[in-house]
């Protein structure tokens, strides 16, 4: 247990600048339009292969499935992306888009 510990700290973990920092450059790293270019259709079949029409985004990061899938009429119940740079960043892409629901419970 303690090397796992220290090895997630050597990583960054846990470390709010690093984590902020990870957060800022995510969407250079995920490249959202070219990961939706593959991404949304295999999305979009698995979902309805599954006759589903509500989802949760469980890590939803900066939203880029979430708001895809807004975007083409799914109802998200929440997303629980934990890290508050990620949901910022969530929130901000959202508004030139579909807009997220708060994280909640309370509908899953």
């Amino acid at each position: 247990m303690r090397l796992e510990y220290k090895t997630l700290k050597l990583a960054g973990h846990g470390n709010r600048e690093n984590t902020r920092r990870l957060a800022t450059m995510w969407e250079r790293f995920q490249w959202p339009e070219k990961r939706l270019k593959t991404m949304g259709p295999f999305l979009e079949m698995a979902l309805w292969k599954d006759k589903s029409r509500r989802i949760i985004d469980h890590a939803g990061g900066i939203g880029t499935e979430s708001i895809y899938l807004l975007e083409k009429g799914y109802c998200l119940d929440c997303t629980n992306e934990i890290d508050p740079y990620f949901s910022k960043i969530a929130e901000e892409r959202a508004k030139q888009g579909a807009p997220l629901p708060q994280p909640s419970f309370a509908n899953a």
